[in-house]
């Protein structure tokens, strides 16, 4: 004899009828429970980075300076050179595509992988200013070309393609999602680079070739 309830489980997709009618409202609680830790994590966060960004606009050292130039090699906000920055940015894009593998792979909605997603940018930006950007001293090179101009080059197309895998709900395993962090980082960023240089100079003219 069957117990709970007898209606037919084809017209309820996604629920389970009869013994296990109470499993769905545990699973929602749970739900519900696992979100709002989330929402409590995502707070926190935010806070920290708050507190990080006061702390570094306090703390930090003025930038190292040089003699202005037309093009040459410069450095970045603590006076090293193109080598560290190009160290910066593959330990950035290692932390940010790690990270996004794991946000795409643990939220439970899309808004709440975006508010983690929004939350790593928000982190990684101070690491791009100080260690990236090497054109502050740069006479063909504006400010917002360095602030606005070289996060944009770096975190565009990862960023596209996680809105992309957001909006199809696309989980990829660990094996595709490599293959594919390859072709965002050695073909979709080359081709990436070279419109947004080109859009800075002929459109926003933020960078002048002379």
């Amino acid at each position: 004899m069957q117990t709970g309830l007898s209606r037919d489980p084809g017209k309820t997709p996604g629920v389970q009828w009869g013994g296990n009618a109470l499993r769905l409202p545990i699973l929602s609680l749970e739900t519900h429970s696992s979100m709002k830790r989330s929402h409590v994590l995502q707070l926190l966060t935010l806070g920290l980075l708050c507190v990080g960004y006061i702390a570094l606009y306090r703390l930090a050292p003025p930038r190292y300076t040089i003699e202005r130039h037309w093009g040459e090699a410069g450095v970045n906000w603590f006076g090293q050179g193109n080598a560290v920055a190009w160290v910066a940015t593959v330990v950035i894009f290692i932390v940010l595509y790690t990270v996004r593998y794991l946000i795409l792979q643990q939220t439970s909605s899309h808004a709440d992988a975006a508010i983690w997603y929004t939350l790593l940018l928000v982190f990684i930006l101070p690491w791009v200013w100080l260690f990236v950007v090497v054109d502050w001293d740069n006479e063909w090179v504006l400010s917002s070309a360095n602030w606005v101009g070289i996060p944009m080059t770096l975190l565009f197309v990862p960023t596209a393609f996680f809105v992309y895998d957001l909006l199809a709900s696309v989980r990829l395993s660990p094996g595709p999602y490599t293959a594919r962090v390859f072709l965002e980082v050695f073909v979709a960023g080359p081709v990436w680079v070279v419109c947004w240089f080109l859009c800075q100079v002929f459109i926003l003219g933020w960078v002048s070739l002379g």
